[in-house]
């Protein structure tokens, strides 16, 4: 696993934003290309920031604003020839789904915890464990009736960044924090408490067996381009949930071990 480098997961000469771009230019490229976060390069491609679309959101209709006035400076990178290990465990300790890499303090691409996600795939130590050992248990979800501030005190109670939506029993959706956020604070419209998480859950997500593969379940989240997997039995009742992190954990303690 990983035997080739940090340099076989990286994408080279990624898109990135100069300073003095303004936030619309910046957020029009992040809907262009589906990106959630834009690294914020100098005139001489050095590193100097992170921007998200949150970034953007929040700062409203400021028109005179640039993203230097509302990125996140000097933000926690790794070089080209850093083991992948220390890239991963970046990710995992502050909860970041991507991670520039740099050369002489110059932008030379992006790693992400899709690459990594990706590499776990193929096989290799801890891909043939199952999921049953690894997932999220019973305890982690919400009722389709709960409304959108019962979610996010269960998230925070649970210290975790997604919930499955039941019926009943049944496993229905998965809904993110990211979704929960970005409604509450910009599309929530006065008076709307009454939306309850069923309406705003992904319903796309696949569910798989206790007893089926992490990489099966590595296999699905990449396929449908999702984080989170629903494991339920084969009466279709909620065992638990498996989001990338799980996944991405096994593999740096598997790499620990190595």
């Amino acid at each position: 696993m990983l035997d080739l480098g940090l340099e076989s997961l990286v994408t080279y000469n990624p898109l990135a934003i100069g300073l003095g771009a303004t936030l619309e230019e910046a957020l029009n490229s992040m809907d262009e290309y589906h990106f959630h976060h834009l690294p914020v390069v100098d005139d001489k491609r050095r590193l100097v920031g992170i921007v998200s679309d949150l970034d953007i959101r929040r700062a409203g209709d400021a028109k005179e604003l640039t993203v230097a006035d509302v990125m996140t400076p000097a933000p926690e990178s790794v070089t080209h020839n850093s083991p992948p290990l220390d890239a991963l465990r970046l990710m995992l300790e502050r909860r970041f789904h991507s991670v520039p890499v740099l050369e002489a303090g110059k932008l030379l691409g992006i790693i992400t915890s899709t690459d990594f996600l990706r590499e776990f795939s193929y096989g290799g130590a801890g891909s043939s464990e199952p999921i049953a050992d690894h997932l999220l248990g019973d305890e982690y979800y919400v009722d389709g009736e709960a409304s959108v501030d019962e979610a996010i005190r269960a998230m925070d109670e649970l210290e975790i960044d997604y919930l499955a939506v039941l019926k009943g029993s049944c496993p229905v959706g998965v809904i993110p924090r990211r979704t929960l956020t970005v409604w509450k604070e910009f599309s929530q419209p006065t008076g709307a408490s009454h939306v309850k998480a069923m309406q705003l859950a992904a319903t796309n997500v696949p569910a798989l067996l206790p007893s089926d593969r992490l990489q099966d379940a590595a296999r699905k989240m990449l396929d449908r381009g999702v984080t989170a997997i629903l494991v339920a039995d084969r009466a279709n009742q909620f065992v638990g949930l498996i989001t990338d992190r799980e996944i991405l954990s096994v593999m740096a303690e598997r790499l620990e071990e190595a």
